[in-house]
């Protein structure tokens, strides 16, 4: 929902938080807006799923290791796209990061779905 929001109210979000000088910067919360969704999910598959089960060290390895590659990988699209490409590397990293514990606890079988008889 929160997302839509930004969606919809981006010019005026900018406007009254940093003024009418900076109304191209709307564009950039419009791409970092499903980070809100996308980095709230993965918080909770990695804390209340991964790290209860004791995948605590797959959890802090993932956590470690794509981060360490997003630094570089932020550092190349702020120089060919300035702010917007960090604003994509950004959505890119946390997106990882939510498929990897997916399949985590796919691969794992951490959640059972039991179907209603």
């Amino acid at each position: 929902m929160s997302i839509f929001i930004i969606l919809l109210f981006s010019e005026k979000i900018v406007n009254i938080l940093v003024g009418e000088a900076f109304i191209q910067t709307k564009w950039i919360l419009n791409v970092l807006s499903p980070v809100i969704l996308i980095g709230g999910l993965s918080s909770i598959l990695g804390a209340h799923v991964l790290v209860p089960f004791g995948y605590y060290k797959e959890f802090a390895l993932t956590l470690f290791v794509i981060s360490l590659l997003g630094i570089p990988f932020i550092i190349v699209s702020t120089k060919i796209q300035r702010i917007f490409g960090a604003a994509i590397s950004i959505v890119a990293i946390e997106s990882l990061i939510l498929v990897t514990f997916i399949l985590l606890i796919s691969k794992n079988k951490l959640v059972i779905h039991q179907k209603n008889r």
